[in-house]
């Protein structure tokens, strides 16, 4: 096998040195500091932290290797980069009490085009290898590009509603004790995530964690 990135012989997707330089991307190597309520790491721990004041994990920033190994799995369908990727989660996962994951799905569009859903690739890996539970229950009402609007009108379309089926399901579900966990791949201006997260809470009366890979 070849690493994916520098292409020299390694025993998986990725040889030891880039597994090295990826893990030094992300925020847990970046920030030294430690918020004193999470322990979660932060650039300056006499500010705000983003778990404790919205919920919010992110692996890193939407930069350099980690912006790269991304598009190549989004945009340029290199499926053997899922389990790396979907491996990226597990640490941010482990620190929520029985997690149970919402993936926010593809649009239409981008589904069609790239013939999968991203986000529900990488869920449906980290249910099968860590048994970690996940729920298909949001679907978009966009009846026009998203990404033809600009930052204003984003902030107020609503692009998210719940699936009667999955509905019905999480309902269920979160009467067990489960905390939902809002998954996506890259937060640009969050409000996508957000509104998932306000739908959740407004229906359910619940609050969620937001958990996502790269923030741009």
């Amino acid at each position: 096998m070849w690493c994916s990135i520098c292409k020299c012989l390694a025993d998986s997707v990725l040889c030891e040195q880039c597994r090295e330089a990826l893990h030094k991307v992300g925020y847990a190597y970046l920030y030294n500091d430690r918020c004193k309520v999470c322990n979660q790491s932060v650039l300056d721990s006499v500010y705000g932290c983003p778990n404790c004041l919205d919920n919010l994990l992110v692996y890193g920033p939407y930069e350099s290797l980690l912006a790269s190994l991304i598009n190549r799995y989004k945009q340029g369908g290199e499926l053997q980069l899922l389990p790396l990727l979907s491996e990226l989660y597990v640490p941010m996962i482990k620190t929520i009490a029985k997690p149970l994951l919402l993936p926010i799905p593809s649009s239409l569009q981008g589904r069609k085009a790239r013939g999968f859903d991203q986000m529900m690739k990488i869920a449906s890996y980290l249910q099968k290898k860590y048994e970690i539970p996940y729920l298909n229950v949001f679907t978009h009402t966009r009846t026009r590009q998203y990404k033809q609007l600009n930052r204003l009108e984003r902030s107020s379309y609503i692009s998210l509603k719940l699936s009667k089926t999955g509905s019905s399901k999480l309902e269920k579900v979160l009467a067990e004790g489960f905390q939902p966990v809002i998954i996506d791949d890259i937060r640009t201006t969050g409000f996508t995530s957000t509104q998932a997260s306000i739908l959740i809470e407004n229906t359910y009366s619940i609050k969620t964690k937001i958990i996502v890979l790269a923030d741009a």
